[in-house]
């Protein structure tokens, strides 16, 4: 069966050994592990099921634990200093994904809630979100 033209670009595209192919397609491949990592986070900050299936559930859970009980998270109102360990930046900027459409004002995601005042507050405009911040 031979594929149709959309599906020939694609192959070409993905064979082609050219280094924009490769930065794209590197690209892509960090914007799926990225949001696979959202999703995990977001699924275990709200899974009470200790016996849990989902992929990533388990791994996924002690991070959201280790972000609420970390000592080396210095706060001042809502707001994050940057001096906190580096699960939890990494964990600040997974969540930064999540905010950006995030509309649960009792989210259980660690640092949603902070993402989304820090939004507001400096009327940030997160690309791709067309609601206003009130």
């Amino acid at each position: 069966m031979e594929p149709s033209e959309g599906e020939s670009f694609v192959i070409d595209a993905a064979t082609d050994n050219s280094e924009q192919t490769e930065t794209y397609l590197a690209e892509i491949s960090r914007s799926l592990q990225t949001m696979h990592c959202v999703l995990s986070l977001e699924h275990a900050s709200r899974c009470r099921d200790d016996n849990c299936g989902f992929n990533d559930c388990s791994f996924s859970k002690e991070l959201v634990a280790h972000a609420r009980n970390c000592q080396m998270i210095y706060s001042v109102g809502c707001e994050i200093k940057t001096h906190a360990c580096e699960i939890c930046r990494r964990l600040v900027a997974l969540s930064f994904f999540h905010a950006k459409s995030c509309e649960d004002s009792e989210c259980l995601l660690p640092f949603c809630c902070t993402m989304r005042y820090l939004f507001k507050k400096y009327k940030i405009d997160v690309p791709g979100v067309t609601k206003t911040w009130d």
